[in-house]
């Protein structure tokens, strides 16, 4: 009986390609500046993500959250500066979205919108037609059930701060501090020990970009029960979308068949 238990249950995780790893407390960090520049974080970020290729850390104080993220495959940023890329929060700890910042907004291909649609006359992309330094000030991004106000709004003035560079290794970077009270509370205390949050990282696909076909054998080789790296770009350890923060995560397909999201299930580090 015992043996059929452990036969069943290693049939489950491998249905579900999830893993549960013990939760691990976030770093607590008071001195981080939203300015697209790793001053105040590891030089090398400790976490990887194999599935999306993102390099990353999180971290909060008692009235933030803060994250960072590297990038270092130029397809990957290419694809997160055309396509868009989600950031999501769940303080109930589940791995569902409830609280979420878009930024950088998709491009759109309206030409009452800006700029950013390709030239009639060119068979160029919309990133081959807008320079570098251009699609690094965007001065946009939509919030997704806030206690502030929620839809498309100028990053100037926002209450949750992001910023976008690039480094001397020609490397994405990706920063982000949302304020404890603009979705949960004014500043965490000693009952906010051991509870649980879901952080998940999205990037976005492009519509129909990805056949059902595609969909699947990406999943299979870098989604739920694929291979994990021993470290990806500027990382030092593999996750395999499973133990990213070193605690509970999982990497799988979302409702586009061409979106990848993983998630880092934590507890916020109290003082």
């Amino acid at each position: 009986m015992p043996n059929k238990l452990f036969t069943l249950l290693l049939s489950l995780v491998a249905v579900s390609g999830t893993i549960s790893a013990v939760e691990k407390v976030l770093p607590y960090k008071s001195d981080v500046v939203i300015d697209g520049f790793n001053r105040e974080w590891s030089p090398l970020l400790p976490r990887y993500d194999n599935s999306t290729g993102i390099n990353y850390d999180v971290a909060n104080d008692e009235t933030h959250l803060f994250l960072i993220i590297r990038i270092a495959d130029e397809d990957v940023q290419k694809r997160i500066m055309q396509n868009g890329l989600e950031i999501w929060i769940n303080k109930q700890g589940k791995k569902k979205k409830v609280t979420g910042i878009t930024f950088p907004l998709p491009m759109t291909k309206d030409p009452k919108m800006g700029q950013n649609k390709p030239s009639e006359k060119s068979n160029s992309s919309p990133l081959t037609e807008m320079s570098p330094e251009r699609l690094l000030h965007s001065n946009e991004l939509t919030l997704t059930g806030f206690l502030i106000d929620n839809g498309k709004q100028p990053t100037k003035g926002c209450p949750i701060q992001v910023a976008l560079s690039k480094d001397q290794s020609n490397c994405l970077i990706y920063e982000l501090a949302v304020p404890f009270n603009s979705f949960y509370k004014e500043s965490l205390g000693r009952d906010d020990v051991n509870i649980p949050f879901c952080i998940g990282i999205e990037e976005k696909g492009a519509e129909s970009s990805v056949s059902s076909n595609e969909a699947w054998k990406m999943r299979d080789s870098g989604g739920p029960g694929g291979p994990g790296g021993m470290g990806g770009p500027g990382g030092m350890e593999g996750s395999g979308g499973i133990e990213g923060l070193g605690s509970s995560a999982e990497t799988r397909m979302s409702s586009n068949s061409s979106d990848k999201i993983f998630w880092i299930k934590t507890s916020l580090a109290i003082k």
